[in-house]
């Protein structure tokens, strides 16, 4: 299963220091106890790890491969015993991540799913409700979302950000 890695300054986490490329083994996973932890999007890891830490520095975030069996949470959190590190992420490449991820879902969700509208020239998003997320990118990116753990990411020139809810996130 592939996923997405948060990591404190240096790719740490939890005591471990991690390598892009490699695979780290323990004995047993048990979510919130042992185990590697992991989540299939990738901004879910904004969950776990603020996107800045108290000291300003932005969180690492990495790609992720479960090498062995994996127990959830409810689909949000993955542990499992054996994963590898894939490729770091900058923030850019978070962004498009996360982005690629929401398109994926809506593609995979037709029924109901929220409508993405591009224009010509940049991307406009809006979305409400509990556990909002999206992620643009591009010149003059605009996006809103509101409801208990919104979530936004945009880069580019002249983005533009307005968020509202419990445990809203931002990074522009």
């Amino acid at each position: 299963m592939k996923g997405y890695k948060a990591f404190q300054k240096g790719l740490i986490c939890r005591g471990y220091k991690f390598e892009e490329g490699k695979v780290f083994e323990e004995e047993e996973a048990k979510i919130c106890e042992s185990g590697f932890h992991f989540c299939t999007n990738p901004l879910d890891t904004l969950d776990y790890y603020p996107l800045i830490d108290d000291n300003g520095d932005l969180t690492e975030f990495a790609t992720v491969e479960a090498l062995d069996a994996t127990l959830t949470d409810g689909n949000k959190k993955y542990c499992t015993r054996k994963i590898k590190i894939g490729t770091k992420l900058d923030l850019n490449g978070f962004i498009e991540a996360g982005f690629n991820f929401i398109k994926e879902s809506c593609k995979a969700k037709s029924t109901g799913a929220k409508k993405i509208v591009q224009k010509k020239d940049g991307v406009k998003v809006a979305t409400s409700g509990y556990s909002s997320q999206v992620a643009t990118s591009g010149s003059f990116s605009k996006v809103a979302t509101s409801g208990d753990s919104s979530k936004v990411a945009t880069s580019g020139d002249s983005s533009q950000v307005a968020t509202s809810g419990s445990f809203s996130k931002v990074a522009t």
